[in-house]
């Protein structure tokens, strides 16, 4: 007992004395400001060149010497390092700051990838020092980001809801095709986290894609002169109040004709509910794991600029003619609207496929049902359409792995002619006739 109450008053003699607080740098990156692809998930060419820029401060009481910031990319499907740069900053006194400043001079392309091909990228912004850093946990930043035919997003799945107020409610994302690439799209997808309350209530849900060559001006706007009033593709949904947070997949066309996307081009995807009064109001699904300020920041030093989300400027008078804001939701809730291309049109492979890859009609001609039977050596990514002879589209099948499958079909809604089955793959493209005479 002696011996332990000894201790004690060692340790309260030792304690009674001030801590001092720990001396020397302490480099901080910015987790609220680092520059991201414009996209979470798109196919490889949809990526426009992308710089990298990060925010650092030295928070400590001391110089940090030679500085160094670097941004590499990790391509997690194959394991490897594709792209490192860095920058050195020699020294950074304590108190200051290195802000909105682009590592790298040229810019970074993605690397071209099949167009089935799906890849999946880590990004990680790193800070160093020669000088002992007080605190490493703040010294580095990591997002990702995926290559994939499957859709075009902002986002990769909902974290939360966001209400929208007002009797008209605006919101969107902003899409933009890269110069000299062109998109073909045929469907769309989006989230809401109140289905069954818009039901309730009778809003109606407008679905608008406008085509706009950007914020010419800049001040972050997108107004009624910097885009065409009418828009490209107009659609109504109407709930049945089973949606909540759940995907909606909806068809995006033109008299039953594919949409076009041109490149140099950004497209408005935007959401429109009418509620019955300023209390009825939508709740838009969005994700808030994707920061694009420091993306958009930057957009007048790299001269293509990148906008995330749009939303509905409420001092427009006219909501026939809308005022979109950009980044309206903030810049870290991207909404869950998204485009699904149908393929890329000028990076289509136009390699045949090997003839080991069989494709058989049976029958053929066909009266109503048919079969469709791929014998395939190995799984293969591919995308499956029909076709009539005016180059419309009549039937098309979600993207899939395509090894030994069979698809049992019934065309007796369509009328005689010969139509023709593409098969767009990994590893090259075959196309077929099939015939119907009923």
């Amino acid at each position: 007992m002696r011996l332990l109450s000894t201790l004690s008053s060692v340790l309260a003699f030792l304690f009674s004395f001030p801590l001092c607080a720990q001396s020397g740098p302490d480099l901080e990156l910015d987790t609220t400001f680092y520059v991201i692809p414009e996209n979470a998930k798109a196919l490889t060419p949809l990526f426009a060149p992308q710089f990298f820029a990060v925010n650092v401060q030295n928070i400590g009481d001391e110089a940090a010497n030679e500085v160094v910031v670097s941004c590499q990319i990790t391509d997690l499907t194959i394991g490897e390092v594709i792209y490192s740069v860095e920058k050195n900053y020699g020294e950074l006194l304590a108190g200051e700051s290195i802000e909105n400043d682009v590592l790298n001079e040229e810019a970074f392309n993605l690397p071209l990838t099949g167009f089935l091909s799906t890849r999946n990228y880590r990004g990680e912004y790193l800070v160093t020092t020669a000088s002992n850093d007080g605190n490493s946990l703040n010294d580095t930043i990591t997002f990702n980001f995926s290559s994939g035919y499957q859709r075009f997003a902002k986002e990769s799945g909902r974290t939360a809801g966001v209400p929208l107020t007002g009797s008209v409610n605006y919101v969107g994302n902003c899409f933009y095709i890269p110069q000299d690439e062109t998109l073909e799209v045929r469907e769309l997808e989006f989230m809401v986290d109140n289905a069954n309350e818009l039901v309730a209530s009778e809003g109606v849900l407008s679905i608008y894609l406008y085509e706009t060559l950007g914020d010419q001006n800049e001040d972050g706007l997108i107004d009624s002169l910097e885009y065409d009033q009418v828009p490209i593709y107009f659609n109504e949904y109407l709930f049945t109040g089973q949606e909540n947070q759940m995907l909606v997949r909806y068809p995006i066309d033109i008299d039953e004709e594919s949409i076009i996307l041109t490149g140099g081009k950004y497209y408005l995807l935007t959401l429109v509910y009418f509620g019955e009064d300023e209390a009825d109001n939508l709740i838009i699904s969005v994700s808030d794991a994707y920061n694009y300020e420091a993306t958009s920041a930057i957009t007048a030093q790299n001269g293509v600029p990148q906008y995330a989300n749009i939303s509905y400027s409420s001092n427009n008078l006219f909501a026939d003619r809308p005022i979109f804001t950009l980044n309206g939701l903030g810049a870290n809730k991207s909404p869950v609207i998204r485009l699904i291309p149908f393929f890329i049109q000028n990076k289509v492979e136009e390699e045949e496929l090997s003839p080991d890859y069989q494709v058989t009609i049976f029958p053929n001609p066909v009266k109503d049902n048919f079969t469709m039977t791929f014998d395939f050596p190995k799984p293969v990514a591919s995308r499956i359409a029909v076709f009539n002879q005016e180059g419309r589209l009549v039937k098309s099948y979600d993207p899939q792995d395509i090894y030994q499958t069979t698809f049992r079909e019934n065309f007796h809604n369509l009328p005689n002619g010969i139509y023709t089955l593409q098969i767009i793959t990994e590893k090259g493209n075959t196309s077929k006739s099939i015939v119907i005479q009923h």
